[in-house]
């Protein structure tokens, strides 16, 4: 009965889960998740072509005229790019489930930050390995994801500190 009571009082006056899930869920599909850089010998030199990717959608430069044979354009839902998508943007799916369940209430504001830091490992680290020994590669998009996730559990307030504030 207690809790049944508490629940409501967080619904009253917290931000409502369901907005933020649905905000999130807008952002992690559709803003990008992460860079790729494709090595492409030409002439003399290497030049890198970018791909970038978030879970359900991929950007490939047009590439061809490089000698490198490939899928260009933008892809929904394709299935050629669609596991890689999905393997690289799993930690910003996970970040996205805590920050859902952190505001259900049901995990803590730390634990989301952490999982959101771990979520910016793989676009990190796949420009690094597939640069590696031939120069630093521009390492990006921003991780827009993140940067909203963490305003967001830093500026919305939550419900352990609604329900803490309607008890002082």
């Amino acid at each position: 009965m207690a809790s049944s009571r508490a629940k409501q009082e967080v619904e009253l006056y917290g931000t409502s889960p369901g907005v933020i899930a649905v905000f999130m869920v807008l952002v992690t599909f559709f803003l990008p998740s992460g860079f790729v850089p494709i090595p492409a010998p030409y002439l003399t030199f290497t030049i890198y072509v970018a791909m970038v990717y978030s879970p359900i959608w991929v950007y490939a430069t047009d590439f061809t005229h490089y000698g490198v044979a490939g899928y260009t354009g933008f892809f929904f839902f394709n299935p050629a790019y669609l596991i890689q998508e999905l393997i690289l943007s799993a930690l910003n799916l996970v970040f996205l489930w805590s920050i859902i369940r952190y505001y259900q209430g049901k995990t803590s504001r730390n634990t989301a930050i952490s999982i959101g830091v771990l979520s910016l490992v793989p676009p990190v680290i796949m420009p690094l390995v597939i640069s590696f020994g031939r120069g630093l590669v521009y390492l990006g998009p921003l991780p827009l994801q993140f940067l909203i996730g963490l305003l967001l559990l830093l500026k919305v307030k939550g419900p352990e500190e609604v329900f803490s504030e309607s008890h002082d």
